[in-house]
């Protein structure tokens, strides 16, 4: 829980607030220091088309990297401090008027000729621009597979940002629909810690894109087989990101 501190020097921070840190973590940059811990050699089919493939040898290396970074989120740290308040603050150009989500500490119009922006709090409203089902992701994401990423659009801003999309079936998803932001139950100061899911109301229309009957099936299955895998590897009590039908 973070909680209010008497003010301290830091790396030259005069810190205001915070949230510890286990103190285990501080030696866990020491367990693997990025050295070599095993490997293997073997063959695999290589080349630069599929019909001429060749039978090649490889190595590969286990390298653990196990680093605590200590780093700070500069100009923009009012939408991180923001986010522990479940808040969505975003930045617009006093000369423009263009609003940025995610946020941008100067305005990218020329014109603007790099005009400081001002801190604005945004609607929990939006529009999704895109989307795309993950059925694979980096270490740190494998156990939320399936999952569904989309760009969306806060409302009144020019800029799309990247974010998980919720409570909703995968197939039933359609570009343009409208969408609302939620947060986590306790923020972490982290991009992950607002999500969305479809406005209250929505239904897909009809002469939007959507899937065919054959493209609706190869989706279930990749979900089907995606929670499948993963269960067998996290167990099924773990927090996936997107409905599987049944």
């Amino acid at each position: 829980m973070a909680k209010e501190v008497p003010k301290e020097k830091r790396f030259g921070l005069e810190v205001t607030k915070k949230k510890e840190m286990d103190p285990r973590w501080l030696e866990w940059g020491e367990v693997g220091r990025a050295e070599i811990v095993g490997y293997e050699i073997g063959t695999a089919e290589e080349g630069a088309n599929i019909d001429k493939l060749q039978k090649k040898k490889f190595m590969e290396i286990w390298r653990p990297f196990d680093f605590i970074y200590h780093h700070s989120y500069g100009m923009v740290s009012p939408f991180f401090e923001g986010l522990l308040d479940k808040k969505l603050m975003g930045t617009r150009c006093p000369k423009c008027g263009d609003r940025f989500m995610p946020p941008r500490a100067n305005c990218w119009r020329p014109s603007c000729k790099l005009q400081e922006t001002e801190w604005v709090e945004l609607p929990l409203r939006g529009t999704l621009h895109t989307f795309s089902i993950m059925y694979f992701a980096g270490t740190p994401f494998l156990r939320l597979l399936p999952a569904v990423i989309g760009y969306v659009r806060v409302e009144g801003c020019n800029m799309a940002m990247v974010i998980f999309v919720k409570e909703v079936d995968p197939t039933k998803l359609q570009c343009d629909m409208p969408v609302e932001i939620k947060f986590i139950d306790e923020p972490k100061g982290d991009p992950t810690d607002i999500y969305v899911v479809p406005a209250k109301g929505w239904k897909p229309v009809e002469d939007r894109f959507s899937w065919d009957e054959e493209g609706e099936a190869r989706v279930v299955r990749n979900l089907k087989s995606t929670k499948e895998h993963w269960d067998k590897i996290y167990g099924k009590d773990r927090p996936m990101m997107a409905e599987v039908p049944e």
